[in-house]
This record gives C-alpha cells, structure tokens and sequence, in this order.
C-alpha cells in the first residue's frame, strides 16, 4: 500500500494535470468553432453535438474535446479531495465542510461534461450547481488558511460570487462565456494554492498529535 503522503502527492499532481488538460481541451474547442464569440456564447455551446461538430481529428469532434475535458477535469478534482483529507490541514467540522464543497463543485463539473447542453435541464442544473458551489467551497477552503492565502482564497471567491450573480443579470453587453471564465480562473487560483500548501515541507504531518500541532502554531 501507497503511504499517505505518496498518496497525497500523487492527487495534487494528478489535479494540476487534468485541470491543465482541462483548459487545453477548452482552448482547443473554442480554436476549432470559428463561429464561438466570448461575449455572445456560452461555453456550453461548444459541448453541443450540433454546435459542436466540427471535426478536430478523425472521429473526434469539438463536443467530445470540450466535454471530455470537462469530464477529465472533474475526475482529477474529486481524487484531489481525498488528498485533501489525507492532508491532515482541513480538521474538524470547517474543514470536512470544505472538503466536502470541493468534492461537490467537481462532481458538478463532470456531470456538466457527461450531460451535456444537449441533455438540457440536467446540464443546466449541473453547470450552474458548479458556478455556485466553487465560491463557496474556496471560501471554506480559506477558513483552514492563514496570511495572504486566506486573503488570496476570499478574493477569488467573491470574484467567483459576483461572477455567479452576473449569470443571472441581463447584461446588454454580452460577454456570456467571459462571465463563465471566472469562476474556473479562480478554481485554478485556488487549486495552486492549495496543492501549494498540502506539498509544503511545513505541513502537519498528518500522524501528528492534535496538542503538537497547536504547539507548532
């Protein structure tokens, strides 16, 4: 059997990876759908096999990038959340509730990816459950943090927050799929950080007695 830190290693490398092939897949459907404009379509729409299905090799079309993406992006964040756990920095009830927000946020991910827009409500319900659940969980998150990674954490949550609301705002000038970029850049913000602080040589070692560890502190 693995031990735990070679476990917890392997979910934060694991999380960086898909959540950079993530983005590349991403990159790489919005590069092939010359139609998709950032301030007038969702991201969704390229996930659709009828706005989707250009071509990018053969047998493989832009749906089935974006939504594998999104999928591979999902899986490697639920993984991470077990290294989370392991990690021994989110103890107690604040810290179960913040690995379990994260836990939730990915699965949402990648069920925005398996239902696709063509499955309509359940991929609306998915997606939107996503854009909900990371402010909160990287809120959560920063109530296990201290000094500028706590406030780091709170800025990008409420930028995600406020990107959440402007979901539902009628916004004249478009910029539907910029409003969605938000939320995943502050994911990928806090992600950084968190893999940051769970690979630090500092950490509590997470066989280390609870008076030890307010010893440390």
């Amino acid at each position: 059997m693995p031990e735990k830190s070679e476990i917890i290693k392997l979910s934060a490398y694991l999380v960086i990876i898909s959540y950079a092939v993530c983005f590349i897949c991403i990159g790489i459907a919005i590069a092939k759908s010359p139609w998709f404009s950032f301030p007038y379509n969702w991201l969704s729409e390229l996930g659709n096999s009828s706005e989707g299905n250009t071509p990018v090799v053969d047998g493989i079309l832009v749906c089935h990038v974006f939504n594998a993406g999104l999928m591979l992006g999902g899986l490697g964040g639920m993984a991470f959340s077990y290294g989370m756990y392991l990690s021994n920095i989110f103890k107690g009830k604040k810290g179960m509730l913040a690995i379990a927000l994260f836990f939730l946020a990915m699965v949402f991910i990648f069920l925005t990816g398996f239902f696709s827009q063509d499955y309509g409500i359940l991929h609306t319900i998915s997606a939107f459950s996503f854009f909900f659940l990371v402010p909160l969980s990287l809120l959560a998150i920063s109530l296990s943090t201290q000094g500028w990674t706590k406030l780091t954490l709170r800025i990008v949550s409420v930028a995600s927050l406020f990107a959440f609301v402007l979901l539902f705002v009628d916004r004249p000038w478009g910029s539907n799929s910029i409003v969605e970029f938000v939320p995943a850049i502050a994911l990928g913000v806090g992600l950084i950080l968190i893999v940051r602080m769970i690979l630090s040589p500092n950490r509590v070692s997470a066989t280390q007695p609870a008076s030890q560890d307010r010893e440390s502190n």
